[in-house]
């Protein structure tokens, strides 16, 4: 069935994060939504298959498959597994029935990156999650919006977008992103990001002039962003803003993007008299963006910190802060925790963006917001500490005292 299979059975649950949140409240190691579903994986599951060789008039059985996803999307219910074939398949696509803790829905490309959704139009999304308990899982987005454009957009709680593709998204700098975790009145809540690709997001120049279209974007709270690559967005890799707080941003890679590599914001719709508190950061490389490695704002009005926390990051050749910065992580509210961050050539080699054998990622992590598993589904750690970005470099086991 594929690496995309895998990622939502048995090593869905890895993904949860190795410690808790800080301050002590509920983090994503006894709340986060894989940790969640997958303890229903037991439950009793319906099973469905879409194919391009199917009939919207069969059953969606594995002998008579489904055509269409949204024939599926509208004949789901809790418990159900949509089982998609390789094949190129017509967006948009809007999934808008909803699972439960324990039985989510479930959207999966049998093969890695071999079911392939584009859309194109004036606005254009192209997989819209109108639902809450929804994995998605293993596709290959893209679209071409001739005002604006979202790839993966979710409006619903806690959800799971894990191992897609999202790439040439091809879009003018106007509201958008690669994938975009956040309602319309920002009521939703919770969901996880992880492992996936998120690529050449808006058409224009890299040069920190657009601040609309972004990799992937989280707009409400308890949204776990981890063991992603982002890269050539026209914005931000990794943005936050309107209702986010309390999230946790890992292990990622954002590079070659026109804004920040990860920025922390609050401010605008949805943003709250608290501001964006309880937030970590930790043990992302940010690496050759346009302006700061790893920053926060604000729009004046809502606070963003203090407290929360950025440990173990590594940022190299940011052009806009990291000489202003001994770490590159900077432009930062009074009263946050930064511990442990680099300012230093990640030694990053070939086109995956693997740290060498010598590289200042290599066991210069925490096990602070660290997930199980790394972006290839490596056991995580392994050697003297959790490595800094994506990959887990093979060694010795080791372990994270929770």
């Amino acid at each position: 069935m594929g690496l995309a299979i895998a990622i939502v059975t048995g090593a869905l649950a890895a993904f949860g994060v190795v410690c808790g949140s800080y301050d002590g409240a509920p983090g994503p190691s006894s709340a986060d939504p894989a940790a969640t579903q997958a303890a229903g994986a037991s439950a009793r599951r319906i099973h469905r298959y879409v194919s391009p060789q199917g009939s919207d008039r069969n059953r969606g059985s594995r002998a008579r498959p489904w055509r269409t996803l949204g024939r599926a999307a509208a004949r789901v219910r809790p418990g159900v597994t949509v089982h998609v074939a390789p094949g190129r398949y017509a967006g948009p696509l809007t999934i808008a029935r909803s699972g439960t803790a324990r039985r989510p829905v479930r959207f999966v490309s049998d093969r890695r990156w071999r079911a392939r959704i584009s859309a194109r139009g004036e606005e254009v999304t192209v997989v819209e999650i109108r639902a809450d308990h929804v994995t998605f899982a293993g596709f290959d987005v893209t679209g071409d919006g001739v005002e604006r454009a979202v790839g993966i957009d979710v409006e619903g709680s806690e959800n799971v977008i894990a191992g897609n593709r999202v790439h040439d998204l091809a879009a003018p700098c106007a509201p958008g992103a690669g994938i975009g975790i956040g309602d319309e009145g920002y009521r939703a809540q919770g969901g996880l990001v992880v492992g996936n690709v998120v690529e050449r997001i808006g058409t224009g120049p890299r040069d920190g002039t657009c601040r609309l279209i972004h990799g992937i974007y989280a707009a409400v709270p308890r949204v776990t962003i981890v063991n992603n690559i982002v890269r050539r967005a026209i914005g931000d890799g990794i943005t936050s803003w309107h209702a986010a707080r309390d999230l946790t941003i890992a292990n990622n890679l954002s590079v070659l993007n026109g804004g920040a590599g990860i920025l922390v914001g609050s401010g605008s719709a949805g943003a709250s008299s608290v501001g964006h508190i309880r937030t970590l950061v930790s043990n992302n490389i940010v690496y050759r963006n346009a302006k700061y490695g790893i920053t926060e704002t604000s729009d004046g009005s809502h606070d963003v910190g203090p407290g929360n926390r950025y440990l173990n990051n590594l940022a190299f050749a940011n052009r806009g802060g990291d000489r202003s910065s001994s770490s590159g992580v900077g432009g930062l509210s009074s009263g946050e925790i930064v511990r442990r961050n680099l300012n230093a050539d990640p030694l990053l080699k070939g086109a995956g963006y693997r740290p060498r054998a010598r590289s200042p990622a290599v066991d210069g992590g925490t096990c602070e917001g660290a997930s199980r598993r790394d972006f290839e589904g490596a056991a995580r750690l392994q050697g003297r500490a959790v490595d800094i970005g994506p990959y887990e470099r093979r060694s010795a086991p080791g372990r994270c005292d929770r």
